[in-house]
């Protein structure tokens, strides 16, 4: 007997949200950006390698329950339609996991003695990978920015522990970012600073992580020292370096205005990239 169209229908627009959820998750995703700066001495192109996904347990536990699943009102079709469903959005939540973003760009690799960090670049469309020798710095900045700022740099500094080297950092996340007793440890034994700031608009304590993460980068610049830069969604309100004689206040005035007139991010930070230093 052919299920009613109406319990068909209602599944089958369930797994074209999923699917959009999947497809907005990843362009999300995609914009997760990861930097290593350093000398060019200290670079040499690797090998790809096969990115290993460490998906969210909270989350794919909620989206894997079939409890909600397993009601004998479903038909067979329902339930095949709701399984993929579910399947889909954890795999959007999977790959929108900022760790996850962290841990498929960044990992060590040891060959005898020796290790390297390994950084693949996934905005490139050849998906080079570059290696940094780890016995070529001593000190490792750690800037990460945007509304995925804090557990993007928690998965850093794991990756990196294996190192032992001496770390410092700044990480500015949006204000609204509630930091576990695990993330604030994590960072502040490392000695990255946590500072949360406004978003949509940059406000007074913008412009405290600008100026936090301006004064470590002079304070330990080297050619021994290794700068990893992370960057996620919101950086460019939450990293604010207004240009002199600009101040704090032109630079809300203009964001307010920008948004005002519904311009696009890539747009605004055009002009932002002429307010600030």
């Amino acid at each position: 007997m052919a299920p009613p169209k109406k319990f068909v229908h209602r599944s089958f627009l369930e797994l074209l949200f999923a699917m959009a959820l999947f497809a907005r998750s990843s362009a999300a995703f995609s914009t997760v950006r990861l930097r290593s700066i350093a000398p060019p001495r200290l670079r040499r192109r690797a090998p790809a390698a096969v990115p290993v996904r460490h998906a969210s347990p909270r989350l794919v536990s909620f989206f894997s329950s079939s409890s909600s699943r397993s009601s004998p009102d479903l038909t067979d079709v329902e339930r095949t339609l709701h399984a993929d469903a579910r399947r889909i959005a954890a795999s959007a939540v999977s790959a929108a996991d900022p760790s996850s973003a962290v841990s498929s760009s960044l990992s060590l690799v040891f060959d005898g003695a020796a290790a390297f960090l390994s950084v693949s670049d996934r905005l490139r469309g050849d998906g080079a990978t570059y290696s940094y020798d780890a016995s070529a710095f001593d000190d490792v900045v750690l800037l990460s920015v945007g509304k995925a700022a804090v557990p993007m740099a928690t998965a850093a500094l794991e990756i990196l522990a294996p190192l032992k080297k001496r770390t410092s950092g700044v990480c500015i996340a949006r204000e609204d970012y509630v930091v576990s007793d695990a993330e604030a440890a994590r960072l502040s034994s490392q000695g990255v600073e946590i500072h949360l700031a406004g978003h949509p608009v940059p406000d007074a304590r913008s412009v405290a992580g600008g100026a936090a993460a301006l004064s470590i980068l002079e304070a330990r610049r080297s050619e021994r020292t290794l700068v990893l830069a992370l960057l996620s969604g919101g950086g460019s309100a939450l990293f604010c370096a207004p240009r002199p004689p600009l101040g704090l206040t032109d630079l809300e005035r203009a964001a307010a205005s920008f948004l005002a007139a519904g311009m696009r991010i890539d747009e605004i930070n055009v002009l932002r990239r002429r307010l600030e230093r």
